[in-house]
Order: C-alpha cells, then sequence, then structure tokens
C-alpha cells in the first residue's frame, strides 16, 4: 500500500507542472499515461516512474524570485479525481485573494499593507493547509506555497517591489493546484487566468520581453482548457455584463498581447493584460 501510494503521488508530481514551464523535460511516456497494464506492463511501470521522477526533480530547479521561462500555466493532463462532496474551505478563496492583494499592494510600494495583509495570508494558511493535505494536495505543493511564503516575508521586509509583486503571483499561481483537489463553482483554470495575466502585467510594468513569450504561452496554454468550458457557461449567464462576448473578447486580447509583444510595445502589453484580467473577473463570474 505505501508503495502504491508513493507511486501515485510521483506521478502526479510528473504531471502537474510548477512555476516555471518544463516541457522540453516532460517527454511521452505511454506506460505512464496508460490507465490499464498487462502483468509485464505492471512490473515496467514501477522503474519507469521512478526514473522520470528523477528527471522531473533534475529539471526544476527555478526558484522563487528568479527570473524563469515563463510562468507554469498549470496542469495539462489527466483530470484529478476528488471526492464531489469535499468543498473548498471558504478561506482558501480568501489565501487567493490575499496573494492579489499583497502584489497590488507591492506595486504601489505600500509595504504596511502588503505585511498586514501577508499576515492575514499566514492566518488563512494555518487553516487550510491540514485541509488541503487531507484532500490530496500534493506536498510539493504545499511546501511551494511555504517556501513563497518565506521569500515573500524577507522581500516585503526589504522594500523590495519587483520581487514582492512577482512572487506573490507565483501564489495567485500555485493556488488553483490547491482549489483542484476540492469541489468548487470556478473552474481553477479561471483562477489560473488571474495569474497569467497578472504576470504579463508585470512584463509591462517593467518593461521586460526577455519572458513575456513563455509568459504569454503560459496564458494561451490556460485558455485553451478554460475556453471550451466558457463557450458553454456564458451563453447561460447573459445577465452578467460582458458574458456574452467575453469569449472573443479574451481571443482578441491574447491576440493584443502577443503583437505587443513582438512590437515591444509596453503600452499596448499593459492594456491588453488589463483587459484580460477583466476578462478572467467576468468568466469567474459566470461560474458562481
Amino acid at each position: 500500500m505505501v508503495l502504491a501510494e508513493l507511486t501515485r503521488q510521483v506521478v502526479v508530481a510528473f504531471r502537474r507542472r510548477r512555476q516555471f514551464l518544463i516541457k522540453p523535460c516532460r517527454g511521452g511516456h505511454s506506460l505512464l499515461n496508460a490507465t490499464t497494464f498487462t502483468p509485464q506492463e505492471k512490473q515496467m511501470r514501477t522503474p519507469l516512474v521512478l526514473s522520470v521522477a528523477l528527471t522531473t526533480i533534475a529539471c526544476s530547479s527555478a526558484t522563487p524570485g528568479t527570473p524563469g521561462p515563463g510562468v507554469d500555466a498549470g496542469p495539462a493532463d489527466a483530470p484529478i479525481t476528488k471526492d464531489a462532496g469535499n468543498q473548498a474551505p471558504a478561506n482558501l478563496r480568501s489565501f487567493e485573494s490575499n496573494a492579489e492583494g499583497i502584489s497590488d499592494a507591492c506595486k504601489a510600494s505600500d509595504f504596511v499593507k502588503a505585511k498586514a495583509i501577508l499576515d492575514q495570508a499566514k492566518s488563512n494558511w494555518s487553516t487550510i493547509k491540514p485541509l488541503a493535505l487531507a484532500a490530496g494536495t500534493p506536498q510539493t505543493v504545499v511546501d511551494k506555497v511555504e517556501a513563497t511564503l518565506t521569500i515573500v516575508t524577507t522581500e516585503i521586509a526589504g522594500s523590495k517591489k519587483r520581487d514582492c509583486e512577482t512572487d506573490a503571483n507565483v501564489l495567485t499561481l500555485v493556488i488553483p493546484d490547491i482549489f483542484d483537489h476540492f469541489t468548487y463553482a470556478v473552474p481553477s483554470d479561471a483562477l489560473r487566468g488571474d495569474g497569467v495575466f497578472r504576470q504579463l502585467q508585470i512584463d509591462s510594468e517593467y518593461s521586460d520581453f526577455t519572458t513575456a513569450d513563455a509568459d504569454l504561452a503560459a496564458a494561451n496554454a490556460v485558455w485553451v482548457r478554460l475556453r471550451p468550458v466558457t463557450v458553454t457557461q456564458a451563453p447561460k449567464r447573459l445577465d452578467i455584463p460582458g458574458a456574452g462576448t467575453v469569449v472573443a473578447d479574451t481571443d482578441a486580447t491574447l491576440t493584443q498581447c502577443k503583437t505587443a509583444i513582438a512590437n515591444k510595445d509596453v503600452a499596448t502589453l499593459a492594456t491588453a493584460s488589463q483587459a484580460g484580467l477583466d476578462e478572467i473577473d467576468t468568466i469567474e463570474t459566470i461560474f458562481k
């Protein structure tokens, strides 16, 4: 039983991307992705999983606060099986809002406010953590949250505006990985949408185009998964302003981001990324 659980956790860890896009390290492993096995394949699967785990560890060297090849777009493989009755804790959404609030406060160089919100975030996390682990959230996700909270604490104390903005957004991007293990009305990819568009906004704020292409790729990856469910849900909520055009609007926004990055057009990227954040707000609302 212990070995089976360990193997399951390794597979989950491999399938889920973290802060940075590590696609070059993720090869296709048919035995790993299969759902049924012959007796011979069962014997082959464990060493294959262990090999993949070692490869994942070797490739995942980026740390919070360090510029990398773009943000993580979240899980892209098989959906996680979860208990339909296991509702997301009420303060998990508050925790996600805390992450956004910290980033906004640091952007405004209001480090007193950032510290106050960080204290709220830590309080929320203290009750969320055991529930997240009990629901099946991988230890790697929990560790990522705790490491990032520690880093943001140091950055706020040192009044490091950009680092704090960026690493608070790392929290925004990893928190949906916790929502994946609970039942929640809003798709977790809508929550990831906040993070990917915010990262593009940070790119524009600092005129940084070194990772903008990868950050846009992350935004597109999220939208590829989120778009189909939005196409289905939006017509049901035409009482929500913008719902009728939100799919076309988001398509157009991503095109504008692509053009802005190609032209190194800071102003257009700033405008388009803000539009993306507004559209994600509309998408979240139509699912509530």
